[in-house]
């Protein structure tokens, strides 16, 4: 061993080995920052990493064979994860996701040649640094130099911004070497407030259980969540040239396909998570987004689950990955889920298993519960089948008239890990249906966000910055209710598309249920808005829901006072169509909503 270390010191060291690291460092560089305009930063950064090195160990090679290596790790974690996420890797990561055991086991089930690539470059970089320490002796004057050498460095990366510059999406979305360090700005808003936890603070100190109303048509039905990993309405991408296969199990009871707004695309499922079973706008934790479930753990009050728990319902989040992943366990008990059943009790090889797998574990669950038990449920289902990568067949046996799906084999394969969904869907609300004797049952499906792969679609159709557009259709997947044997169900609603924190009250709605005035609130807001929550044209409507929010009491004048500064504002006209539209399309309600403001915007919806 020691001759070994001893040949690949001398082999490291030699000029020509030096000279040539240099160049290809250099050069890799370039092609990882994939941009001119950003090539000077991120070299700089690149130097400035060296000189810290230097100041630390006073070693020149060591130096800078530890800066090459650490910017290759860097740059292959930006590709990784920009491939499959569309998002970079942001210094946060390191105190949220980095060190989590759930986030470890999720990527070497899923990702075990990025894992294996990753770790090659890691302990690469370490041997070559621990070898040429040992070869080189520590020189106070290069310690010196480079503690003069490093704020300069600094200086000209940052300086080096090109002046263009529209934030730091610009730069994270794309570049794979500036990626991360661009993040660093995150840190300058660590003790600034986030009005949306502001809002949450208020709400846990004014709300009461007695807020519940707890209202059922009929018997209370069991309720069935599932969200869809990955899952986007086909002919959203394919058009008219959409196969026949890809068509159908989207339609709900009506057969029309309805689209739904997330705030999500590609990555970071459990922002779609939080939006739906706490109908809060996530987007308003801002730098915080990404992390939801970890700043939003014991925070929230008026959560779906909660409130279904308070009317006697027993409550269960099933997910196919580990209970620490980004914090999902901990955080589903924080919003009333009495059970968290997780890839390790759900006894999942991997979390890729097919729908048809979840869906058998939660009718197990279902016997099971209900033989201790005849009371209502609610089961919050995730899947995985759709999710990447796309490099290999889940289903290999299966086969589908209209394939190959597209002439993209990661394309095709999605798509068919999509048909296949729709069977299982189908399947397991039969076998729900079959039961439905026993008990109603209301089942909501719906995708959490859109695929990696259809990020280059949507900037071919839609421009290169279609993804820092909240209204992009890149953002939009879709939903569906089913019901059976509930009592006077409501029609879903029709929107061009509705904002995800619509979903839950839908669901209560067409089930037959009024749980709280906060849910009220919601559908007469979701109706004035034409289905839209951000983008909502009628001031103070989104500040009066924070406000029910926090006294749910005062919800019924909260709204009218809502809808009616909306009439004085000259909206009158465009609120009154709207709710208009909504009777129409709807039909009459099962329970009254709060009246809208007398003299100013005609029928109740």
């Amino acid at each position: 061993m020691r001759k070994l270390t001893d040949w690949l010191a001398f082999l490291l060291t030699r000029n020509g080995v030096v000279a040539a690291v240099l160049v290809v460092g250099i050069a890799g560089i370039a092609v990882a920052e994939r941009y001119v305009s950003t090539l000077p930063m991120a070299l700089f950064i690149a130097l400035s990493i060296g000189c810290l090195m230097a100041v630390l160990s006073g070693r020149l090679l060591t130096s800078v064979y530890a800066s090459i290596g650490l910017i290759a790790v860097i740059a292959f974690v930006s590709y990784a994860k920009m491939k499959w996420m569309s998002v970079a890797p942001n210094v946060v990561d390191l105190y949220f996701l980095a060190f989590d055991p759930g986030t470890l086991q999720f990527l070497s089930g899923s990702f075990l040649p990025y894992l294996i690539v990753f770790a090659g470059l890691l302990l690469s970089t370490l041997v070559a640094v621990l070898i040429l320490r040992r070869r080189e002796t520590g020189s106070a004057r290069i310690r010196l130099r480079a503690l003069a050498l490093f704020p300069l460095a600094v200086a000209a990366a940052v300086l080096s911004q090109p002046r263009d510059f529209k934030g730091v999406e610009d730069l994270m979305r794309y570049r794979y070497v500036t990626s991360f360090f661009s993040s660093l700005r995150n840190l300058g808003h660590l003790g600034e407030e986030v009005p949306l936890l502001a809002h949450l603070e208020a709400e846990t100190e004014g709300a009461t259980p007695s807020s519940a109303l707890c209202h059922v048509n009929g018997q209370a039905p069991d309720l069935m969540v599932v969200q869809s990993e990955s899952v986007v309405l086909p002919t959203q991408v394919l058009g008219d040239d959409t196969p026949a296969e890809l068509v159908r199990g989207f339609g709900g009871m009506d057969g029309r396909s309805r689209a739904l707004r997330v705030e999500t695309f590609a990555g970071y499922t459990w922002v779609t998570t939080a939006g739906f079973n706490t109908s809060l706008p996530i987007s308003d934790l801002g730098w915080l987004k990404n992390y939801s479930n970890f700043v939003l753990e014991g925070r929230v009050e008026n959560a779906l689950a909660r409130s279904l728990k308070r009317c006697g319902y027993r409550t269960v989040y099933v997910t196919p990955l580990p209970y620490s992943f980004v914090n999902e366990g901990a955080f589903g008990r924080s919003i009333g889920f009495d059970t968290v059943i997780d890839q390790a009790m759900l006894e999942a090889p991997s979390a890729h298993q097919s729908d048809a797998f979840y869906y058998d574990k939660v009718l197990e669950t279902l016997s099971r519960l209900r033989a201790e038990d005849d009371g209502p449920l609610f089961l919050f289902v995730l899947t995985m089948s759709a999710h990447s990568p796309w490099d290999y067949p889940l289903h290999p046996d299966a086969a589908w008239s209209g394939e190959p799906f597209s002439d993209d084999g990661s394309v095709a394969e999605y798509f068919r890990r999509v048909a296949r969904s729709r069977e299982d869907l189908a399947a397991f609300w039969q076998k729900l249906k079959d039961q439905a004797s026993e008990r109603p049952v209301a089942l909501l499906e719906y995708g959490d966000h859109q695929p990696s792969l259809l990020r280059s679609h949507w900037e071919m159709r839609e421009g290169a910055n279609t993804l820092a557009s909240p209204t992009s259709p890149a953002y939009l997947t879709y939903y569906q209710v089913l019901t059976e044997g509930v009592t006077q169900a409501s029609r879903v609603p029709t929107f061009e598309a509705m904002d995800v924190q619509y979903l839950a009250p839908t669901l209560l709605e067409a089930a037959g249920l009024r749980l709280s005035p906060v849910y009220d609130y919601l559908l007469g807001m979701r109706d004035a808005c034409a289905g839209r929550f951000a983008e909502c044209s009628f001031a103070g409507i989104k500040k009066g829901y924070f406000a029910c929010r926090q006294n749910p009491g005062a919800c019924e004048t909260t709204l009218q006072t809502a809808m009616a500064r909306a009439a004085g504002t000259g909206d009158a006209e465009t609120l009154e169509s709207r709710v208009a539209e909504a009777a129409r399309q709807h039909g009459p309600r099962r329970a009254e909503r709060p009246a809208l403001p007398s003299g100013g915007t005609g029928a109740r919806p």
